[in-house]
């Protein structure tokens, strides 16, 4: 119901000119595969504003301490534009499956909150 509303007044916003920026993402869960134990395994998730007002990420944070995410911070993203988030997972155990998220937030209009996941295997 809060979903469909967000999107109702997002509609009526761009449909009267308002300015509404939005974040799009083609891809939100990396898959590494199996992973040397102890290597970094790097992802970068491309993200465009596919709005007509100015984008800024506000916070990026990771699920835990061997998840580390750079945005570009308070850099704003013109409409049209795209940039990266890059997540960077180190881990030293032996074969242990992972999944980890990171939580992005932003002044998008619908999805303020996206949820990246990296995940894979430590061999």
């Amino acid at each position: 119901m809060k979903k469909t509303i967000v999107t109702a007044v997002m509609s009526a916003a761009i449909a009267f000119g308002a300015a509404a920026q939005e974040i799009s993402f083609p891809k939100t869960v990396h898959e590494f595969g199996t992973i040397p134990t102890g290597a970094d395994a790097t992802y970068r998730f491309g993200f465009t504003n596919t709005g007509n007002a100015p984008l800024v990420i506000s916070d990026v944070q990771s699920s835990c301490g061997c998840t580390v995410p750079s945005y570009p911070k308070g850099k704003p993203i013109n409409p049209g534009a795209s940039d990266t988030i890059v997540v960077r997972y180190n881990r030293t155990d032996n074969r242990v499956p992972f999944k980890r998220s990171v939580s992005v937030k932003s002044n998008a209009i619908a999805n303020p909150t996206v949820e990246l996941t990296v995940k894979g295997m430590v061999n």
